[in-house]
C-alpha cells in the first residue's frame, strides 16, 4: 500500500491515488509476446506484425488480428531516459478489420491504424529478400507528440497468430 502522486508532462495528465486499478495483459504482451494468451503459427488465421527500434528513442509497434474478418489491435510503447529517470509511454487503438490488411505466407502487410496513430506504413519481406518496412507511420503519446514509427533503424516481422482464441478481443 501507498500513495501514486503523478503529474504529466505538458499538464497531459494528473493522478493523486492510494491504489489504481489496470490490465497487465498490454504490458505482458509487450515484455513477453509469446506468452500463454497466444496462439503462434501452424495454420493460424491471424496474424501479429511487430516493429522495433533499438536506438533513441526505442520503440515497440505491434499490430495484432485474430482473423482477415475480426477487429485489429495497435500497440506502440516508448521507452526513454532522462538522467536516472527511466520513461515508459505506452498507447492502444482498436479498429475495423480494414484498418490491419495481411497475408503472412506473400509477406504483406498494410496498416493505418486511428488515432493516436497517424498515417499508414507498409510492411512487405519478398521471398529470400529482407523484410521492408515504410510509410509515414507515427503515434502521438502523452507528453511526446508526432513519433515515427518507420524508417532507418527499424526492424519488422510478421508471423501467423491468435491472441487468446478463447476470447478473441473486440472493438470497445
Amino acid at each position: 500500500m501507498g500513495t501514486i502522486d503523478f503529474r504529466g508532462e505538458e499538464g497531459y495528465t494528473e493522478v493523486h491515488a492510494t491504489s489504481a486499478p489496470g490490465d497487465i495483459r498490454t504490458a505482458l504482451i509487450l515484455v513477453c509476446p509469446e506468452s500463454g494468451t497466444a496462439g503462434f503459427g501452424g495454420h493460424s488465421p491471424g496474424a501479429l506484425l511487430s516493429v522495433r527500434h533499438n536506438q533513441s528513442p526505442r520503440f515497440e509497434f505491434l499490430a495484432m488480428k485474430n482473423s482477415p474478418t475480426r477487429p485489429a489491435r495497435f500497440v506502440a510503447s516508448i521507452q526513454e531516459r532522462r538522467g536516472s529517470l527511466g520513461i515508459s509511454r505506452t498507447v492502444e487503438a482498436s479498429a475495423g478489420p480494414g484498418a490491419f490488411d495481411f497475408d503472412v505466407p506473400g509477406g504483406f502487410a498494410k496498416v493505418g491504424p486511428p488515432a493516436p496513430f497517424a498515417g499508414e506504413a507498409t510492411y512487405r519481406r519478398p521471398p529470400g529478400k529482407r523484410a521492408r518496412w515504410h510509410g509515414d507511420l507515427t503515434v502521438d503519446f502523452p507528453g511526446r507528440s508526432n513519433v515515427r514509427l518507420t524508417g532507418n533503424g527499424t526492424k519488422a516481422g510478421m508471423r501467423r497468430a491468435v491472441l487468446n482464441p478463447s476470447h478473441p478481443f473486440r472493438l470497445r
